[in-house]
């Protein structure tokens, strides 16, 4: 009989918080280009309009979104979900090259913080905390 082979542990790996930074740079890009919002206020806010800088006429929130999808925006003939269409149409060349240029922003910072990200997980790692997060 054939001796039994044993399940390899496997360690949890925190969250790793440059990608995690990451992504919200990209969220942040892509919500501005599809509701003219950042990400935060495009799910927590109600507002009919009047965030900094942008009209009510091209800003669109969740509340909207799901309240009203196929309703005319206030002060404009589109709906809800036909304003959001428009508005990638009109920046997705920005955030595109926006996005591009995170991402390889991101790449060129963690090869040059290497080291200092090795040692700040080497710390978290003695502190017993590399399980949660890592940089």
């Amino acid at each position: 009989m054939a001796k039994k082979k044993q399940r390899r542990r496997t360690r949890t790996r925190g969250v790793n918080a440059l990608a995690l930074a990451e992504s919200y740079a990209q969220l942040h890009i892509w919500s501005m280009a599809a509701t003219n919002l950042s990400p935060w206020n495009f799910l927590t806010s109600d507002e009919t309009g009047g965030v900094a800088g942008a009209s009510a006429a091209n800003t669109v929130t969740l509340k909207e979104l799901l309240t009203r999808f196929n309703t005319p925006h206030y002060n404009n003939p589109l709906t809800e979900s036909q304003l959001v269409w428009d508005n990638i149409k009109g920046s997705w060349v920005n955030a595109a090259i926006s996005s591009v240029g995170v991402g390889l922003g991101f790449r060129v910072v963690s090869k040059i913080l290497a080291k200092p990200r090795r040692m700040a997980n080497k710390l978290l790692k003695d502190m017993n905390m590399s399980s949660i997060v890592r940089v």
